[in-house]
């Protein structure tokens, strides 16, 4: 009896010895496909250093008149976010666009702290090219980062755009175990993305699933390249950022709020709303358009989402030129 334990025993260590080497082959491969793909989408991409790191960025329209709209990412996303709404703004003014580190096709593993967050946002609104005034265009959690640079800066920003923009009081405490039991599975969804994209597996899932149909390149980046240390490091900023941006008001700055929220009925969401408004209503020059039937994360994805987000940045633009 003793013996077949013994020899159990050592059975499941080479098992586990084997799965071990097994998991660790197909991450080595993983990198160096990775390495291969990177490479290739940052072909023909511009990049500038900050910090040390090789920035990407992109800059349309320099030649406009301004303001220029400065377009920050929301959650861990990429420059492509923004294709289908800075499509459709072809020509209105100068746009500035750019992967925070870690992300998209930026170096580095992430901004540990806020302060340094800050100071790349800053150091890219020096990049050749771009001229103030500047109008922060931000979505969901970038609003944390847009209040908090904007408190900063004040005399450089002239407007502000927010869609649906994340409030800084509920990124800080959590107001109801909904929200966090949300947090919660949207933090258990991150892990698991992002080992199965470390192992392969999400290439593979995705090649099956997808055959020969080409992906984008803002598909690759989401799906195929591993940003879980920058992931981690926004997630702990963006609390920073949120007590950075308390007490957040500029009522000289234009500053207008899309917001999905309106007839939510979650006490949560409902005070998201509440503060939305709030935030708009600190500016002199407020203006707030409601959403209804497209859902927050979809806001990008879905055409009445985009629609709406073309427009109440022209209306911005629009209200600093001094339009009627």
């Amino acid at each position: 009896m003793k013996r077949s334990r013994t020899a159990l025993f050592r059975w499941v260590v080479r098992l586990a010895v084997a799965g071990v080497v097994l998991l660790l082959a197909a991450a080595a491969v993983e990198n160096r496909i990775e390495a291969r793909v990177r490479a290739r989408l940052s072909a023909g991409e511009t990049f500038t250093s900050i910090g040390g790191r090789q920035i990407r960025y992109r800059l349309r329209n320099p030649e406009r008149p301004g303001p220029t709209l400065v377009f920050l990412n929301g959650f861990v996303a990429s420059v492509e976010a923004w294709d289908p709404i800075v499509d459709r703004l072809s020509g209105l003014a100068p746009m500035l666009a750019y992967d925070r580190t870690g992300l998209g096709l930026s170096e580095g593993t992430g901004s540990r702290d806020a302060a340094g967050m800050l100071r790349e946002l800053e150091s890219a609104l020096r990049i050749p090219g771009v001229k103030p005034p500047f109008v922060l265009v931000s979505y969901s959690a970038s609003g944390l980062l847009a209040e908090a640079f904007a408190k900063q800066h004040p005399d450089e920003i002239a407007g502000l755009v927010f869609l649906d923009t994340v409030m800084p009081e509920q990124q800080i405490d959590a107001v109801s175990a909904g929200e966090k039991k949300r947090a919660t599975g949207v933090y258990k969804g991150m892990i698991k993305i992002m080992v199965q994209t470390a192992l392969g597996v999400a290439r593979i899932r995705v090649l099956l699933k997808h055959g020969g149909v080409p992906l984008t390149g803002g598909e690759e980046i989401i799906l195929f390249l591993s940003h879980w240390r920058a992931t981690f490091s926004e997630a702990s900023v963006n609390t920073a950022l949120a007590n950075e941006g308390l007490g957040f008001s500029l009522p000289h700055v234009p500053v207008a709020m899309l917001s999905t929220r309106g007839l939510e009925t979650t006490p949560d969401l409902k005070l998201t709303y509440a503060l939305q408004h709030r935030l708009a209503e600190s500016s002199g020059h407020a203006i707030f358009r409601d959403l209804h039937g497209v859902e927050h994360d979809m806001l990008f994805g879905d055409p009445r989402g985009i629609v709406a987000a073309e427009a109440i940045i022209r209306e911005e633009v629009a209200a600093l030129r001094g339009a009627p």
